[in-house]
């Protein structure tokens, strides 16, 4: 902030105090300040970080026991699913099982009547 008001008002500071000397009792305490915040950022900031990092804050063998339930639960969710593929599986082939025998019949009942029709035809 007192970086922008130095820009705003710079050539007013210029002319009220002695041209441009005056501008310097505004630069240095805020450049001051900044590296002050710099400073206390740089030791603060890590320190914060560390304090509270997830590794930190978590129970590292309750940490692995949910990982182990989540990957479990993977499994059996995979697993499942291929049971049901399967079963789907060995459902659609019975059907078509199924189909071809009812198919094969209906071929030799219409292949029994064809060769009754015709044997009846040439009796005549």
């Amino acid at each position: 902030i007192s970086f922008a008001v130095l820009l705003v008002f710079n050539s007013t500071l210029k002319t009220e105090l002695n041209a441009g000397a005056g501008s310097w009792y505004f630069i240095l305490p805020s450049v001051c300040c900044y590296i002050l915040f710099l400073m206390l950022w740089c030791v603060i900031m890590p320190k914060y970080t560390q304090c509270t990092s997830l590794g930190d804050l978590v129970r590292k063998k309750h940490l692995v026991d949910i990982d182990a339930r989540s990957k479990l639960n993977k499994a059996q969710t995979k697993r499942e699913e291929e049971i049901d593929y399967l079963a789907a599986e060995k459902e659609v082939e019975e059907n078509m099982e199924r189909r071809t025998v009812r198919r094969k019949r209906q071929d030799s009942s219409q292949s029994n009547l064809l060769a009754r029709f015709m044997g009846k035809k040439s009796t005549r």
